[in-house]
């Protein structure tokens, strides 16, 4: 019964997934319009090709088709088991009461803490995103992945979407659970709450990405905005690992990786090296295809150490047998030993006589 009930929820999640996906990417056409005519009137970066966007509308596209799939396919279980079991060793004391919060106040107490409230599930979502988002950057494996956005030379609003398909899987499975699980929600509707959060982020993330010159000056301490998120993207080495947010740069600012940019400072854009317009193969499964290089590399530099350290073995074994071989017949020569003989054993020249006779 609990297998079928977890079956119905996955196949209900899945229909749900990609009907929002509907929504949300009826929402991002829209938005990358909206957006666009300000890059038009205000561009931060001038005279940008449409060819960028025609490539980042390719990739949302396989991004589209696969990303629900990817995100609940396997997260929406692995999801449901970490839920599970923080909530059986741990209890319902882990989570944080929002309700509990405000209950028994009343008036101007009672509202500012409402409002504090609706920011929790964002503070809380960005802490756990920093993290990940930071952790892309600092390990080669996950940038393999991740670097399929960053490699968009001319940043605009269509970058936003411009994301490998894994890139929900682990997101969802790194931040949004751990969200879910912060917040006390039940496991069967961890998967659904990944597939909202990550909505939620991506048409924010539409704004962040908009080659929009929008500078927020000291507030950007505060929220994000697209000459903030432009740092992140840059290719100069001081903006490098900087930037990590998506709502709140206070986590930046908490773990020293905040960097505020000045008045008119609007880097290029772009990962020094790599295509802005890739392959579809690439598209699909490139960081598959990396992560199976490096395997590769790093099995046969095994083999060639253990190999190496066989021969080096079976090297001394063969040194120390022709030193025993050597060494072998001169134990085993006889002694020769060496003894005086009595006078009267000794032999008689010619001629000589003996005593008491003639010869």
């Amino acid at each position: 019964m609990i297998y079928v009930s977890m079956t119905d929820k996955f196949l209900e999640a899945i229909v749900t997934a990609y009907s929002l996906d509907k929504f949300f990417f009826c929402t991002w056409a829209i938005l990358c319009l909206v957006f666009h005519i300000g890059e038009r009137v205000l561009p931060a970066e001038s005279n940008q090709s449409y060819r960028s966007m025609v490539t980042n509308v390719r990739i949302t596209l396989v991004y589209a088709i696969v990303r629900p799939t990817a995100l609940l396919g396997a997260n929406y279980f692995a999801g449901t088991f970490m839920a599970t079991v923080v909530n059986r060793l741990w209890g319902p004391w882990f989570a944080v009461d929002l309700s509990g919060l405000e209950h028994g106040r009343s008036g101007l107490v009672k509202l500012i803490l409402l409002v504090a409230i609706a920011f929790v599930p964002l503070l809380i979502y960005d802490f756990f995103y920093y993290w990940f988002h930071r952790l892309q950057h600092a390990n080669s494996w996950l940038w393999e992945q991740h670097k399929l956005h960053h490699s968009d030379h001319a940043l605009n609003v269509t970058t936003s979407y411009r994301l490998n398909w894994l890139e929900d899987f682990l997101k969802g499975l790194l931040v949004s659970t751990p969200v879910a699980i912060v917040l006390g929600l039940a496991p069967v509707d961890v998967g659904i709450v990944a597939l909202m959060t990550t909505g939620i982020s991506g048409i924010w993330g539409q704004f962040l990405h908009s080659n929009i010159r929008l500078s927020f000056s000291f507030l950007s301490s505060f929220v994000t905005g697209p000459q903030f998120h432009r740092i992140h993207h840059s290719i100069e080495t001081r903006h490098q690992n900087k930037n990590f947010t998506t709502y709140f740069p206070i986590w930046d600012v908490l773990f020293g990786t905040y960097y505020r940019p000045a008045r008119d400072e609007y880097p290029k854009t772009g990962v020094i090296g790599e295509p802005s317009d890739p392959s579809m193969r690439e598209i699909l499964i490139g960081p598959f295809l990396r992560w199976g290089n490096r395997v590769t590399a790093s099995a046969e530099q095994l083999v060639g150490k253990v190999t190496a350290k066989v021969k080096e073995a079976c090297a001394r074994a063969g040194d120390a047998a022709d030193q025993s071989t050597a060494i072998q017949p001169h134990r085993n020569r006889p002694r020769i030993t060496l003894r005086r003989l009595p006078s009267s054993a000794k032999p008689k020249r010619i001629g000589e006589k003996s005593n008491g006779g003639e010869c």
